[in-house]
């Protein structure tokens, strides 16, 4: 679920994320009050309720305090130039929750936050005053919701897990805080890669810490 008001060149904030299960039912919780889009599908092609292509054409549905809505069903579209064929890659979803040490409350920069796996290559714009344009270093990179939560779409491969900000810049503690710790299972992901093989991985944990990164 995504915010509403969206134009051109605005930053789209995901509010709540899930996962369909095998019927394509799913639920959203955690919502704050305000008007948003539902959306789901591919990354590069969204399907916005009820069953568009763009947030011109979308219905944007009101949220009250307490309140809760059912059966917002509709149709996610073919992919856009897609044909049809046998299916020889599916990306693996893996989800992810980013957490405060200590269990203390998420800081309110959350939505502004994104989770990059090194893949892509993020680009920054810059306008006319050469300062950078908010939001364009982040293309490639999946978007942290309010609640901390975030899910990739990966195929098998060695995935380098990292946490920027909307300008495409690490997290550093200039914002007031850091990450401390990126790991999967196990896994240590800022010692090493997210390989991705087969149909399962664990889910990845980034978890922050108030201040400056210590030296070591």
């Amino acid at each position: 679920m995504s915010a509403n008001g969206e134009t051109k060149d605005a930053i789209v904030f995901l509010e709540s994320l899930a996962e369909t299960d095998l019927s394509g039912r799913y639920r959203l919780s955690g919502i704050s009050p305000g008007r948003y889009y539902i959306v789901a599908g591919s990354l590069d092609t969204p399907t916005y309720y009820p069953g568009v292509d763009s947030t011109r054409e979308a219905r944007a549905l009101e949220i009250a305090d307490g309140s809760s809505l059912g059966s917002v069903n509709f149709t996610v579209q073919r992919l856009r130039g897609s044909v049809p064929g046998p299916v020889l890659s599916v990306p693996l979803g893996i989800s992810g929750k980013v957490v405060l040490e200590g269990g203390k409350r998420l800081p309110g920069f959350l939505p502004r936050l994104y989770v990059d796996t090194g893949k892509s290559t993020r680009r920054a714009t810059k306008g006319e005053d050469g300062i950078r344009i908010l939001g364009s270093g982040t293309y490639g990179a999946v978007a942290v919701s309010r609640d901390g939560s975030f899910l990739l779409l990966v195929d098998d491969g060695d995935y380098e897990i990292s946490l920027i900000t909307s300008l495409g810049d690490p997290l550093v503690g200039d914002d007031g805080y850091y990450v401390k710790s990126i790991v999967s299972g196990s896994v240590d992901l800022s010692k090493q890669k997210l390989a991705v093989r087969g149909r399962t991985a664990p889910a990845i944990t980034i978890t922050l810490a108030a201040g400056v990164r210590p030296t070591r």
